[in-house]
């Protein structure tokens, strides 16, 4: 998947500016926004010279003023895919405004009645641009197989947040992003949504960064 000349970072010089677009101004290249998130306070951290995807490591006690942020870089990139956690093992279409089931995904019976909830700003988002907004997390029954692999009689009383349990979600993630960045035939970056604990473990143990794409990622933690 082949990034156009405007929405490439060429050189990993171009982080650290720190320099912040004035509210006037709208980003008009992959490098301004760069500057302008730095300026937000996000730290901005680059694998690869040819980065073919874009990750925001959301603070998710901060989701409704960083989503705007979000919002503004999808509708410059108009991806093809947006993978996020939140729609866990569902695909939203929004050329039929439903959602669909994953392959080879294991759902319970309760999940699959009630659905996943995509963030409405970005649904609207996708509904307008035409992108598929993909899961990327362990779905109910997938958190449960882990849960009950990790502690079978029950006494841990693991949390889906527990640090035992997030390897394996992570794992789900890593899988997810390096599928879709295959199968995109867009030529523009394929963009995800974590919270940042998640990308930033991935980060940090490399399991990106295995290929030639290289990728951006973006910290909100601030």
């Amino acid at each position: 998947m082949k990034i156009p000349d405007d929405k490439k970072v060429l050189s990993s010089s171009l982080l650290g500016t720190g320099s912040i677009e004035s509210k006037q101004s709208q980003p008009k290249s992959l490098e301004e926004f760069v500057n302008y998130w730095q300026g937000l306070g996000y730290k901005v951290e680059q694998y690869g010279e040819r980065p073919n995807l874009i990750i925001f490591g959301e603070d998710h006690s901060k989701k409704k003023a960083q989503r705007p942020v979000q919002s503004q870089f999808i509708r410059f990139i108009d991806p093809q895919f947006i993978l996020h956690e939140f729609l866990n093992g569902f695909i939203y279409n929004p050329h039929t405004g439903n959602l669909e089931k994953q392959n080879n995904r294991k759902f319970a019976r309760t999940e699959l009645l009630m659905g996943a909830h995509p963030p409405s700003i970005l649904k609207e988002l996708s509904q307008e641009l035409g992108f598929k907004m993909v899961g990327c997390d362990l779905t109910e029954q997938e958190l449960d197989n882990v849960t009950r692999k990790l502690d079978p009689r029950g006494r841990k009383m693991l949390s889906n947040y527990s640090d035992e349990v997030q390897p394996y979600r992570d794992d789900q993630m890593v899988k997810t992003i390096k599928q879709y960045r295959k199968d995109a035939t867009s030529e523009n970056p394929v963009i995800c949504i974590l919270g940042n604990n998640h990308i930033k473990q991935i980060h940090n143990l490399r399991t990106l960064q295995d290929s030639e794409q290289g990728y951006l990622y973006v910290s909100q933690l601030t």
